[in-house]
């Protein structure tokens, strides 16, 4: 018993609330990163989130989706207060990801026919050159260097 964690939800200063948003597996990476700078400023501008304490970044690839977590604190513990600062919070974000381009998934699958009765089998074309792959790979990793510094805590 000596060992357990006893979480006092009595003495909570704040709320947490934590969610994951998918978008589309075809979103490009400068509109992943657009929506992600975006709600990070909405949580930043709504009066009822902790401005000093929140994530919101892209976490990882889902069945169907591109994951965005969204972790705030609400300042009130209200329940009411609590849901419509939620609501404030998810218009602003469905408004952002219109305005933007941005299109949340759904939970979907990809079927390939690769053999048809009356139509040729797909053709799946990828560039496999050597040289191009490399340069893909140099830039991708010298813009990650340059535009990441590394974090030390």
């Amino acid at each position: 018993m000596s060992e357990l964690v006893i979480n006092n939800k009595g003495l909570r200063l704040f709320r947490r609330y934590n969610t994951n948003l998918g978008l589309r597996y075809d979103t490009p990476p400068e509109l992943i990163e657009a929506f992600v700078k975006g709600v990070r400023e909405i949580v930043i501008a709504h009066p009822e989130t902790r401005s000093d304490s929140f994530n919101v970044e892209f976490t990882g690839f889902g069945d169907s989706a591109l994951l965005v977590m969204v972790n705030v604190y609400f300042k009130s513990l209200a329940w009411g207060i609590e849901q419509s600062s939620k609501h404030r919070l998810h218009i602003a974000i469905v408004k952002l990801a219109k305005d933007l381009g941005v299109d949340f998934a759904f939970p979907s699958t990809t079927v390939t026919i690769e053999q048809f009765p009356e139509k040729k089998g797909l053709n799946l074309k990828y560039n496999i050159d050597k040289e191009r792959i490399d340069a893909v790979i140099t830039k991708v990793v010298t813009e990650f260097n340059s535009e990441n510094p590394i974090i030390t805590e």
